[in-house]
């Protein structure tokens, strides 16, 4: 099938433009979690999305018994439309929530608390999976993705969320540097540390949730972090960092999308693998250019 071909069945150019869009916006998020060190909550709403996906499915197969063991997933469940992104974002959602009143009560680091967040939600979905009998290869399809079943609902949110995250990078780029930069700083020249904060994490949790429809939780770090670190190779300041991150995302993300229709691999691995290989390229020449420019001072 040639790329003309592909791009005029309507799952494939759906799946072209969101991953266009999330190829430019998800790396932002991945600056955030770079810079300010979130890799354990990343973890932790990888899991979160994993057990938002295994909840509708057990909804979906047995709604009584799910309403009976817990009212309350069953009820969020049902409001979702049994929709796997949508308990997602609901997972994930409680999860931003509920950081904070757990470290506060318990005086434990936000790491300790979100390690125990990440067994918790884990343990969740491996006891639901058990329970209503779910079906391995629909348990663990939310591992990998799959870009072309995105609908068109979920494009639009993805769209929105998109001009979100650009508008707040972009009107907030200033407060949003000092708090990269240190938050006690950030603090004492009058920036709301706290609130700039609640709103990254809830746009980590967002994005994490957005990203299991496309690449998978096992694999979301190809638009996700990979990009924001071939992006700290080569920026000199927080603006270049943001912009070199987009730019390593779409390269990414187009690439992969090449690779996955040309070779027929599925999208997520092809997108991991041009973002492995993007970074590995931007470090060797890195080494390489900064080597000749040593070398030619000695000249």
């Amino acid at each position: 099938m040639s790329l003309f071909e592909a791009l005029s069945l309507a799952p494939i150019s759906r799946g072209f433009i969101v991953l266009i869009i999330s190829g430019v916006i998800f790396p932002l998020t991945g600056v955030f979690i770079v810079r300010l060190n979130l890799v354990p909550l990343r973890f932790t709403l990888m899991h979160g999305s994993l057990l938002g996906g295994i909840i509708a499915l057990a909804c979906g197969l047995n709604a009584p018994l799910l309403l009976k063991i817990s009212p309350f997933l069953g009820t969020i469940a049902l409001a979702s439309g049994l929709n796997p992104l949508f308990m997602a974002i609901i997972i994930n959602s409680l999860i931003i929530l509920s950081i904070g009143p757990v470290q506060k009560y318990s005086n434990l680091r936000i790491t300790d608390v979100t390690s125990f967040l990440m067994v918790a939600t884990i343990g969740l979905s491996f006891a639901l999976i058990y329970k209503f009998s779910i079906p391995a290869f629909d348990a663990f399809k939310f591992l990998w993705g799959n870009l072309y079943a995105v609908t068109e609902t979920e494009l639009i949110i993805i769209s929105i969320f998109a001009l979100f995250l650009i508008a707040f990078v972009f009107f907030y780029f200033r407060k949003i540097t000092a708090i990269l930069f240190n938050k006690d700083i950030s603090y004492s020249s009058g920036v709301n540390e706290k609130r700039f904060s609640l709103i990254i994490l809830v746009i980590t949790g967002l994005t994490v949730s957005l990203a299991m429809k496309i690449t998978g939780t096992l694999l979301l770090d190809s638009l996700l972090i990979l990009p924001a670190l071939t992006a700290a190779v080569l920026a000199g300041n927080t603006k270049q960092l943001f912009l070199f991150s987009s730019i390593s995302g779409l390269i990414s993300s187009l690439t992969g999308f090449f690779i996955s229709i040309y070779i027929d691999l599925p999208a997520g691995p092809s997108i991991a693998i041009s973002s492995s290989l993007l970074f590995l390229i931007t470090v060797i020449s890195k080494k390489i250019i900064v080597y000749y420019q040593n070398s030619q001072k000695f000249l």
